[in-house]
């Protein structure tokens, strides 16, 4: 077994505990199409908390898990779906048992040790208790796992996973903006929509670009699409009562090969502590022509 320090959202959570439970509980419909992956996720049994996650929610978690390594896309030449297999458990070498009682704390949350061999049990047999509170202790040694105290009213203690990212909330406004910024260079939504006030708008006013509320998210994870290797450096930073103005510069790779850079700014308002717009200026258009046009020139 080996360890990591990676740390997952709950949406990453909920879709790599799908694909480890249907690899091995349904191993003939498996690896699982967008459809049947979202399907696993959102299903009202076994599951806790219920989700409803979109498919778009679900392949930006899928890209996520692939950056870490742990998931890849694994359709096959005129394949007609996109289809989806985890690498979890041969990445970190994990066993059978030590798989399977991960993946019920992915998708259920903390549970008994009694709980664990009974809903596991599809996925993995054990012989007895005994032989979960080993792997559990096993687990536990690599940091995956640990044994909750007992509760008032609770006859046996209960055990939870680690790789639960931390969610804490920043606190000043430069503090939010460098996790939005961080966020952003990872192409991690939701981190992202996290710093969003409700019915944020995103305008990029040169490109004549607007999303407004839940067609954000959306339209950031086309940003994504259109430049896989989109990032900004930071070149300055105005902090106000209520608002935020950042200049940064940007870097991508244009699909002819040519790495591109342009400047902008952003401004930033905020409400209640979170960003309520990201007003967009740049010179994105002009720079870009400028860099493809020198490429081509004999």
């Amino acid at each position: 077994m080996v360890s990591t320090s990676h740390r997952l959202s709950a949406r990453e959570l909920r879709v790599l505990g799908g694909l480890l439970e249907k690899q091995r509980t349904t191993p003939d419909q498996y690896p699982l199409s967008l459809n049947a992956l979202r399907l696993a996720c959102n299903q009202a049994t076994s599951r806790d908390p219920l989700m409803q996650l979109s498919e778009d929610e679900v392949r930006d978690a899928v890209r996520s898990l692939s950056g870490a390594g742990w998931a890849r896309l694994a359709s096959g030449p005129g394949s007609r779906a996109a289809k989806y297999r985890q690498l979890f458990d041969e990445s970190l070498e994990l066993s059978d048992g030590e798989s399977a009682l991960l993946a019920v704390l992915f998708l259920r949350g903390p549970q008994t040790v009694n709980e664990l061999r009974t809903r596991a049990e599809r996925a993995h047999r054990f012989r007895d208790n005994d032989e979960v509170v080993g792997v559990l202790q096993a687990l536990a040694e690599a940091s995956f796992v640990r044994e909750l105290d007992r509760q008032p009213g609770q006859r046996e203690t209960r055990w939870t996973h680690l790789l639960a990212a931390e969610q804490r909330e920043p606190g000043t406004l430069e503090e939010v903006i460098d996790a939005y910024s961080e966020a952003w260079n990872r192409h991690d939504l939701d981190a992202i929509c996290a710093l969003h006030a409700p019915g944020m708008v995103f305008e990029n006013h040169n490109a004549g670009e607007r999303a407004e509320g839940d067609a954000v998210r959306g339209h950031i994870a086309s940003i994504f699409e259109s430049w896989p290797d989109l990032r900004f450096t930071g070149r300055t930073l105005y902090v106000g009562p209520d608002f935020v103005v950042q200049e940064w510069t940007a870097h991508a790779t244009h699909e002819s090969g040519v790495e591109l850079t342009w400047e902008g700014v952003d401004l930033f308002p905020f409400k209640d502590g979170k960003i309520a717009r990201k007003d967009v200026y740049s010179n994105a258009s002009r720079r870009m022509v400028e860099q493809l046009t020198a490429r081509t020139r004999p």
